[in-house]
């Protein structure tokens, strides 16, 4: 499984738009790994997961074939990972689509779709199938497992356990520390993961916190506690991600912090696999 990391950053971008703090000043004039679009993978060629306001220019610079895409699977219903437009776009009247897309997500981004565009699914070229947490889902060769993910329950957000070929990748950005139902039933899923995609948005500005999202050391206890209870191998790649100006998200600076402990620091256009 290949994961291509096409955002690394939180709502607010790096830099944020007209935002003239020391870190996003710095990114704007040093550029490279420090500029950070809000946050989405690609998974094997086929796979989104999420689909926020940076996916014209991710698609863009990081070669993104949209030919190619089977699928999008949401986290949540939050506008940093869930635009709107580039569905409304894809009705007949507005572009030439012959293929359609599956929409796996939990309720809030399923009607956030449907509300905000004013459009049927299959005007959209669009298939949706409704996950929600212990759920398992099998779309072709991919199988999707849904955990509570810790974050503002009116989005219905969710962390993903996603498999294939073998292998299984966890996506757990957008989250605090998950709940003891959460923890139970990551443990009880029969897959370990071999790689787990942290997040740490308010990183080294609120280095313990840990409700709704996750600061540096918080992130570690993360990890740690997902060793303890085996729901990621021993050797898995380890991976943070999903950064906000404000936990200044310098990428030397995350390394200093993270490599030391075996978790790598994500930057726009990174590739990892396993």
């Amino acid at each position: 499984m290949k994961v291509q990391v096409l955002g690394s950053a939180a709502a607010e971008g790096v830099p944020g738009y007209f935002c003239e703090c020391p870190i996003c000043i710095e990114a704007r004039e040093n550029k490279g790994k420090n500029l950070r679009r809000r946050t989405s993978y690609l998974l094997d060629d086929d796979t989104l997961i999420d689909c926020g306001p940076d996916f014209a220019r991710q698609r863009d610079e990081f070669h993104v074939q949209t030919l190619k895409l089977k699928r999008i699977i949401f986290t949540h219903a939050h506008k940093d990972h869930l635009d709107i437009y580039p569905f409304l776009i894809r009705q007949k009247r507005y572009s030439v689509v012959h293929t359609s897309l599956t929409i796996i997500a939990d309720t809030a981004p399923l009607e956030r779709i449907r509300k905000e565009t004013g459009c049927t699914f299959e005007e959209m070229f669009l298939r949706e199938k409704h996950i929600a947490p212990g759920d398992t889902v099998q779309d072709e060769d991919l199988t999707v497992y849904a955990v509570r993910a810790a974050h503002p329950i009116e989005t219905t957000p969710l962390n993903y356990f996603l498999t294939r070929n073998g292998k299984t990748v966890l996506f757990q950005n957008d989250s605090g520390w998950w709940s003891d139902e959460t923890w139970k039933m990551a443990a009880e899923y029969d897959k370990k993961a071999d790689m787990v995609i942290l997040e740490s948005t308010t990183a080294f500005g609120r280095p313990d916190f840990d409700a709704h999202h996750l600061g540096a050391n918080a992130t570690l206890r993360f990890r740690d506690r997902l060793l303890e209870l085996g729901i990621i191998r021993d050797n898995a790649v380890c991976i943070v991600n999903h950064f906000s100006h404000h936990g200044d998200p310098r990428h030397e600076r995350l390394e200093k912090f993270f490599l030391p402990h075996n978790i790598i620091p994500a930057y726009d256009g990174m590739v990892a696999e396993i």
